[in-house]
């Protein structure tokens, strides 16, 4: 990259929003503002092993959408509804669906993870059994599997890891008779969560959650 960096500015207004403490809270202090001319691109660094492999999913499920979605529109919805990615989705079906009160649909959260779930536990009950440890085993095993095998195909975004994480709890508490505790649940998720990222703490998405 030819030119230098330059610092992201604070707010200059009172009360406005504070961009620059956003974005350090994101692990980025420092913006460039370039055009093709002034970039190079020389080689790749591959990130963490397991992001690494989880974008790799990502991405061929991608592939596979495009393959056999023709319309846009269709592939552009199918990708914001399975996979998190609307960098497809145009502005007027963003306004469409925000009018309608349908705009959550379009962004992968705890919801489509709870849809999972709840389809994946309906469909192999009949694998819970009494006096049944290896059924039960198998029952647990094959919806963790599928749920966090979902959290890979979306990259492993945020929410979806935060509900998967959550689910998996209940899941194995529920079915081991353990006594469930929704807050202790959630604070056990939440603290999980940060010790791998501790800036989720400012992400509205990880408070709402």
């Amino acid at each position: 990259i030819k030119t230098a960096p330059t610092l992201i500015e604070a707010p200059k207004n009172p009360f406005e929003f504070d961009y620059q403490q956003y974005m350090r809270f994101q692990n980025v202090e420092y913006q460039y503002f370039l055009n093709d001319v002034n970039v190079v691109k020389i080689g790749h660094q591959q990130p963490f092993w397991l992001l690494d492999w989880a974008i790799q999913i990502n991405q061929s499920a991608d592939e596979i959408l495009t393959k056999y979605l023709q319309s846009k529109s269709a592939y552009s919805v199918a990708n914001a509804m399975i996979l998190g990615l609307r960098d497809d989705l145009d502005n007027n079906l963003i306004q469409a669906y925000s009018a309608a009160g349908a705009i959550h649909v379009l962004s992968v959260s705890g919801l489509h993870v709870g849809v999972i779930y709840a389809v994946l536990y309906s469909l192999l009950a009949f694998l819970r059994r009494k006096n049944q440890p290896f059924s039960n085993a198998l029952f647990v095993i094959i919806i963790l599997s599928l749920l966090w095998f979902y959290a890979l195909v979306t990259g492993l975004s945020s929410p979806v890891l935060r509900s998967t994480l959550m689910f998996s709890i209940f899941l194995i508490a529920d079915v081991w008779k353990k006594d469930q505790n929704a807050y202790n649940t959630v604070a056990f998720s939440a603290f999980m969560l940060l010790l791998w990222n501790p800036y989720f703490v400012f992400n509205v998405g990880f408070q709402l959650s």
